[in-house]
């Protein structure tokens, strides 16, 4: 403070100048300007090249440590895969999964994702847990296990939204914002062991072998303590492997019991909007590619709260404490409640979700976009004055909300065939491109939705009834497989499709009085089918 005084008494204008350049700093950043120039596959090719000369060939991730477990970009790579049949770029993400999961970054006691490494390998980990990290990591394991199947993935989506219904659930269904690093006054102190404190635990025999496979020494690997991790990659044969497996499994049973009579790390327990959005949205697609039905109850219920408390007469708030909405939401609160909707919908076909999907779009349209330039504003129409209303398409920790805004208007438009719906989207990747140009790694997520943008969905109809096996069957072969641009719709096999339905259910009818479905892109069906290889091999 009395270094500011010092500069406003003795260099009063030096400190003017310095704030017009802020100023004009804000306004450049905070204004992007539209392009006319061509939306093409090259935008997305040569992000697709920046990301690799960013990547860590050996470890994963971007860049050196400290390293973030920043989604987006893996996303993207995936995508690109997906698109140009390269499977270079998967490969890359694959690392860093694995290595992820085997890295002190993860919790392997307690399930869920430590909020960045320290080093450049993943072993060290800043020990905070971000509500918003483990539901994107949540997302992207999902992926990695579409495309391998490799149970490692499966088990830590399923260890990490356990953690989540453990510790950061709130009595009526929302999620808490975050589980601090410190404990007892020390950083990490209630993850981190000592050879001694296992072998209390477990017995010397059971101990020792415990130690070895979580490079646990005298020496410790974090202050002279042990973060627990499987990066020493101890190779063996497949029934070895799933024998000394049988072996940890009760064994990290046992040390989860122990840790949880130690002192806990704080929980920070505000609501926020946009990142119980996000979890939503992770439970979805995790009852989509697993089936099991708690998890699905778990999004709704957070859904129901944020409903009825996060949003009032159309306005979205930014957190809710006490049973009550407070402050002013942002754009990525309401992109991430509309995103979570669409997302309801699709698992459940309860066409109010799409309404209230509809509702919530069109509201933040209106208070968010600028109907000058187009792209969203941050902050909305009526929210407080600031020195500039700035409009991003840059990710931070979360995806940018003008990205999700273009991922939710793609949606509803091939759910409704709703022209304003696309011609927004259109003018928001337009006021983006020389962002998305420029700069992948920030605007990884708009170019994952240009990437479906230029991609076109695969749109699925399914006409049968929810918990009819054949129908469940048929969904599980679409939800199994990894599909990053595709719409989902089931229609009651009891409705004929109208000319007052969705546009993407008219004319779907099923064979037989058998579940049937049909793969649709750009506007043209396939052959209606009743058999899972069958829809298989179309996907």
């Amino acid at each position: 403070m009395r270094s500011v005084v010092e500069a406003y008494r003795n260099h009063r204008d030096d400190v003017r100048k310095n704030v017009e350049k802020v100023k004009a700093g804000l306004l450049r950043v905070g204004t992007p300007q539209p392009s006319a120039d061509p939306l093409t596959d090259h935008l997305l090719d040569e992000a697709a090249k920046n990301l690799v000369q960013l990547f860590d060939p050996v470890h994963g991730g971007f860049g050196e440590g400290p390293k973030f477990p920043t989604v987006p970009p893996l996303s993207l790579l995936l995508r690109q895969t997906a698109r140009t049949k390269d499977v270079s770029y998967q490969e890359q993400v694959l690392l860093q999964l694995k290595t992820m999961a085997a890295g002190g970054i993860y919790d392997h006691l307690g399930g869920g994702f430590h909020r960045y490494s320290v080093d450049d390998q993943w072993l060290i980990p800043h020990f905070e847990k971000m509500l918003y990290d483990n539901a994107q990591l949540v997302r992207i394991y999902l992926d990695g296990w579409r495309l391998t199947k490799e149970n490692r993935f499966r088990e830590v989506v399923e260890e990490t939204l356990e953690y989540v219904r453990r510790e950061l659930t709130h009595p009526d269904g929302a999620f808490f914002a975050a589980q601090d690093a410190d404990s007892e006054g020390h950083e990490g102190s209630y993850f981190v062991w000592e050879p001694g404190e296992i072998v209390a635990v477990l017995g010397a025999e059971m101990a020792e072998e415990f130690c070895r496979h979580y490079g646990v020494t005298e020496s410790g690997n974090f202050e002279g303590k042990n973060v627990l991790n499987r990066l020493g990659g101890i190779q063996l044969a497949p029934v070895a492997q799933e024998e000394v497996e049988s072996l940890l499994r009760p064994a990290r049973m046992k040390l989860l019991a122990a840790r949880e009579r130690r002192m806990k790390p704080q929980r920070d327990d505000n609501i926020l909007t946009s990142w119980n959005g996000m979890m939503v949205s992770a439970y979805l697609d995790a009852y989509h590619a697993f089936g099991v039905p708690a998890y699905l109850a778990a999004a709704e219920r957070a859904l129901t709260f944020l409903l009825d408390y996060a949003v009032e007469h159309g306005r979205i708030y930014r957190t809710v404490r006490v049973g009550k909405g407070r402050l002013n939401g942002y754009l990525d609160d309401a992109a991430c409640l509309a995103a979570a909707l669409l997302d309801a919908f699709e698992a459940t076909s309860h066409r109010w979700y799409l309404d209230q999907a509809r509702e919530m779009t069109d509201q933040l349209l209106e208070r968010y976009w600028d109907e000058a330039a187009g792209g969203c504003f941050y902050t909305s129409r009526d929210h407080e004055a600031l020195l500039h209303r700035m409009k991003s398409g840059s990710d931070s920790a979360i995806p940018s909300g003008n990205a999700i805004v273009a991922s939710v208007l793609l949606r509803l438009f091939s759910f409704t065939r709703e022209q304003r719906y696309y011609d927004r989207v259109v003018q928001l990747f337009r006021v983006f491109r020389n962002v998305m140009e420029h700069n992948a790694y920030g605007s990884s997520a708009m170019l994952c939705a240009l990437d479906w943008y230029l991609t076109t969905p695969q749109e699925i109809v399914v006409v049968g009834t929810h918990g009819n096996t054949m129908t469940e069957s048929l969904l599980s072969t679409i939800h199994r497989r990894y599909l990053p641009n595709r719409t989902v719709l089931v229609v009651e096999a009891t409705r004929r499709a109208r000319e007052s339905d969705l546009a993407l259910a008219v004319g779907k009818t099923s064979v037989n009085g058998q579940p049937t479905a049909y793969v649709c892109q750009r506007q043209t069906c396939s052959s209606p089918v009743t058999d899972s290889h069958q829809l298989d091999l179309l996907l």
